[in-house]
């Protein structure tokens, strides 16, 4: 790549990619009985789901995201917004104000109890953040085509 624009294409495609991955990854579900291992393929899902999304670094365009205001219609909105609060608050760090840790008997050496997403929220979460990536890679086939 020696131009800011075949970088763009280059991560046009990328997202594409990354987009499929969270399709497939949810695809998953379908087989699995262990909750343990539930967790872990929504956690993976939801992490290639934002990729496109978080700041990602370029040679030639410093700083390469895709735009959520144009991709996404009105309808996903909300749920675009909480896939990427998991994401930001609950899977890539561990913000406290999400997860309101509490001290039990209020005192420093014994446990903590806190918040976390109710598995079978995370469940029916998928097929929306399936139809979600289907409409936004749809978008970006368009974008890509322009380049060809």
């Amino acid at each position: 790549m020696d131009t800011k624009e075949k970088e763009q294409y280059v991560f046009n495609r990328l997202c594409i990619s990354d987009l499929q991955e969270c399709i497939a990854t949810l695809k998953l579900l379908d087989g699995l009985e262990n909750d343990g291992l539930k967790l872990i393929v929504i956690k993976s899902a939801i992490v290639s789901y934002a990729r496109p999304f978080k700041t990602n670094y370029g040679k030639y365009n410093k700083r390469l995201k895709q735009d959520a205001k144009s991709l996404i219609p009105s309808k996903y909105v909300a749920k675009h917004h909480e896939v990427m609060e998991y994401r930001d608050q609950f899977i890539a760090h561990t913000d406290i104000s999400f997860r309101n840790p509490q001290l039990l008997n209020d005192s420093i050496g014994h446990g903590i109890g806190m918040h976390l997403p109710e598995l079978q929220d995370l469940i029916e979460l998928s097929q929306p953040l399936i139809d979600l990536c289907e409409h936004i890679r749809s978008e970006l086939w368009i974008k890509v085509s322009k380049y060809i």
